[in-house]
């Protein structure tokens, strides 16, 4: 159990360093960029998974060859991309996941193993508009060419992830916990 916590406050501490200013050298900093003039109002879902860096690989995952088996790190790295990525944020990403684990680190207290859920639909850069011309790279930035169709340059992708929200456990017996807290979709 103390290794579990330990596990626990360490990607907290991971995900409050993110809690600073925008910063133009991070990768989101470099992509917002990057996508700067292309219209935000076409990302039907508020996501554009490409705003960060794809360590949990959201976009790829369970399609094959990738592997279709999550984890409890996959599973809070996924968590963390897609709201890192949201152009609409209700609440702040440090607020969200604070408190989904808060109630992750309740629950295994209580020897109850949470069941947690990712189900997201999201837009990526279809990595075909480049070579068709859709958009452009000029002055470092993309751009929309106004000949070409302006919905061409999005791919509608949808994800689901569910993993057992547990490292390491101690002996004993647990309980499986289906908590509405850790159902994610948009």
């Amino acid at each position: 159990m103390k290794k579990c916590f330990f596990v626990m406050a360490s990607l907290c501490l991971h995900f409050g360093l993110f809690a600073q200013a925008p910063d133009t050298s991070s990768y989101q900093g470099k992509m917002d960029y990057l996508l700067q003039l292309l219209n935000p109002s076409r990302v039907s879902s508020g996501i554009l998974y490409d705003r960060v860096e794809p360590v949990a690989d959201i976009r790829n995952f369970g399609h094959r060859p990738q592997p279709d088996t999550s984890g409890l790190f996959h599973f809070w790295q996924g968590r963390y991309e897609l709201l890192a990525a949201d152009y609409n944020k209700t609440a702040t990403l440090e607020a969200v996941l604070k408190a989904q684990m808060e109630s992750n680190i309740a629950a295994l207290s209580q020897k109850q193993i949470p069941i947690g859920s990712i189900f997201y639909q999201f837009q990526v850069v279809d990595t075909n508009a480049i070579n068709s011309g859709i958009i452009n790279l000029a002055d470092k930035r993309l751009v929309q060419n106004p000949a070409k169709s302006p919905e061409g340059y999005l791919e509608t992708k949808q994800t689901f992830v569910s993993a057992l929200l547990a490292n390491s456990l101690e002996k004993g017996a647990y309980t499986i916990k289906a908590d509405p807290v850790f159902w994610n979709t948009n």
